[in-house]
């Protein structure tokens, strides 16, 4: 709340003392905090089961769904996070050791190396197109390739509250510009900051891939959710997790749901794969380096 970040702010410790008592706190317990990226339909429903199950206390205020805790943080905004240092601080006060966000990750302001220990999940591109229309009843694929194509203009290019857009998310025709930016290279946009992800479509450039790379070898656990198996180890060596929590076959939140029939055609696959492009690279970039964490995990 914006009393409780006066009381930090206004405490007779800086940001600096507030870091040096997370530290402490952490390092007698043998890891420091989690800081999770989720991505929109990859494995975050999966990722909080286990760090329920694991018994990871969520920072608080979190995102309840249904009766079931998703640990997105809600005291901040899409376009304005709060701070890694001060998050580290609230982290101490309620005695905290998980948190995440399900929206674009700033590194210019939520990158602390050496006081959360950072992950993420993310699947092949093209799967992920596939899988983002079908979670979206009533769009028809064509109607998104416009907005794609910019033939027609997204009538609201940044959300401020709405971290992934305006429902209904483009059922029927309506809002259909609130969730493009999953559509063309999303997870680079999510890994460089509010104001890139609300790029208009086909704006996302190499120099975007660069720093999305630069910030995403700076993570502790990525997890490729194809060869989930592969990657255990990470869970189990750098969280602390327990093998047999985490060997449980993935949960969905979308139990019971009925998916869009529609699909993209071979030729809109194509298109899309290469507006995806750097998406397309950076997944092969994440690919090895999940295995090379997975690697250095076991290794432990």
């Amino acid at each position: 709340s914006n009393r409780l970040r006066r009381e930090v702010v206004q405490s007779s410790h800086t940001a600096t003392s507030w870091c040096a008592v997370v530290l402490s706190i952490f390092e007698s317990m043998g890891r420091l905090p989690i800081f999770w990226l989720h991505y929109h339909q990859n494995g975050g429903t999966w990722i909080a089961t286990c760090a329920a199950a694991q018994g990871e206390r969520f920072l608080k205020p979190f995102l309840t769904v249904n009766h079931r805790a998703i640990p997105n943080y809600l005291n901040e905004t899409c376009h304005s996070p709060v701070p890694c240092k001060l998050k580290a601080a609230y982290i101490t006060i309620q005695n905290a050791t998980f948190t995440a966000i399900e929206r674009a990750f700033d590194p210019s302001v939520e990158l602390c190396t050496g006081r959360f220990l950072y992950g993420t999940a993310i699947m092949h591109p093209r799967r992920f197109l596939h899988s983002a229309l079908r979670h979206r009843p009533g769009m028809h694929p064509s109607k998104m390739l416009q907005i794609l194509h910019g033939e027609r203009i997204p009538k609201r290019q940044h959300h401020h509250n709405l971290c992934a857009g305006d429902k209904p998310y483009g059922d029927n025709d309506v809002n259909l510009d609130g969730q493009y930016p999953q559509y063309d290279n999303f997870y680079v946009r999510g890994l460089s900051g509010f104001s890139a992800y609300w790029l208009p479509p086909g704006s996302v450039t190499h120099a975007h891939f660069v720093a999305a790379v630069e910030t995403l070898h700076r993570f502790d656990v990525i997890l490729l959710l194809e060869e989930l198996h592969l990657h255990v180890d990470q869970l189990v060596h750098t969280f602390g997790w327990q093998r047999r929590i985490v060997e449980r076959p993935p949960l969905s939140s979308n139990g019971g749901y009925k998916p869009n029939w529609m699909n993209w055609t071979d030729v809109q696959t194509a298109w899309l794969l290469e507006l995806n492009r750097w998406d397309l690279k950076l997944y092969e970039i994440a690919q090895r380096r999940a295995r090379q964490l997975s690697k250095a995990a076991a290794a432990r």
